[in-house]
């Protein structure tokens, strides 16, 4: 069963948890940018995707908005650490670059 952040939390999420989703390791494999931090959902809201913190990850505002919403980088899978990315994507070819989870570590 999937959960949603209850009110409060929601706001937590927002705000310093936002943060602190980041600094543990959920962004895109490689980024090391701790500014100007986006929340992400993973099933974008506009195709029905929910507020469950298995829908929800952290992105720097350069890989969201020109990498997801540009349509050059996909994150797919389940939060935290069953997310999938696909570097590079372009039409009817596959990605540049595709990493697992679990294929990058950051240190």
């Amino acid at each position: 069963m999937a959960t949603t952040l209850p009110p409060m939390l929601a706001l937590f999420w927002m705000g310093i948890g936002h943060y602190h989703s980041r600094a543990l390791g959920l962004a895109v494999p490689g980024c090391s940018s701790y500014r100007n931090l986006h929340r992400h959902h993973i099933v974008f809201r506009s195709h029905q995707g929910s507020n469950a913190l298995a829908n929800l990850t952290t992105l720097c505002a350069w890989h969201h908005q020109r990498g997801v919403h540009a349509h050059v980088l996909r994150c797919t899978g389940t939060a935290p650490d069953g997310l999938r990315f696909e570097l590079g994507l372009r039409p009817r070819l596959p990605a540049l670059l595709a990493y697992g989870p679990g294929e990058v570590q950051m240190t």
